[in-house]
């Protein structure tokens, strides 16, 4: 994989999985994400949704399901054990950013949240950070996404999110075997 569009499509999913907006909710956006899945080989019959559909699917599915169907973008939720936020996860996520001088709670976002996290991993795509990339996609992203999805899944959410959960999914998986091959 090329690695300047790698980050581009890491930071496509990372503004994807953000509370929606005039941005990632633009017809252009979802041609991307579009695009990114076809390039991926993940099938997809996602119509473009507007802006307000997205906001209520997304507040139900990542911050407040009143019945309890909803699965949390963040680390903390799924590592530990304890599905607390701002917990273990959210820890371990600042920890790997320190690494390299980051810190991306100036975002406003806790540092376990799933789009900071895939931003740190396109920094590390960036700076070809082979080393730190493989211990944060084995150590932590990939401790805590797989369970995430499932969860997402299970819950059947719009298509949209679920496409891009699958997409995701699919890009970390790649990205991490890719380093591994070029580690050993």
């Amino acid at each position: 994989m090329n690695r300047q569009p790698l980050s581009h499509i890491l930071r496509l999913m990372a503004r994807g999985f953000s509370y929606p907006d005039k941005e990632n909710t633009s017809k252009a956006f979802f041609l991307a994400v579009r695009q990114v899945a076809d390039s991926l080989g993940i099938a997809h019959d996602v119509s473009a949704p507007d802006q307000d559909e997205l906001k209520e699917a997304y507040t139900l599915l990542f911050i407040n399901e009143p019945s309890g169907r909803w699965a949390p973008p963040f680390s903390s939720v799924y590592i530990g054990g304890h599905g607390l936020l701002m917990a273990e996860g959210r820890e371990q996520a600042k920890s790997f950013y320190e690494e390299v001088g980051l810190s991306p709670a100036t975002s406003g976002e806790p540092e376990d949240y799933l789009p900071v996290e895939l931003d740190f991993v396109a920094h590390l795509v960036d700076t070809e950070s082979k080393g730190l990339l493989l211990r944060f996609l084995k150590e932590h992203l990939l401790k805590w996404f797989p369970c995430f999805h499932r969860r997402l899944k299970a819950i059947g959410p719009h298509p949209y999110y679920m496409l891009l959960a699958d997409m995701t999914s699919r890009l970390l998986n790649l990205i991490h075997q890719e380093v591994i091959d070029e580690t050993t």
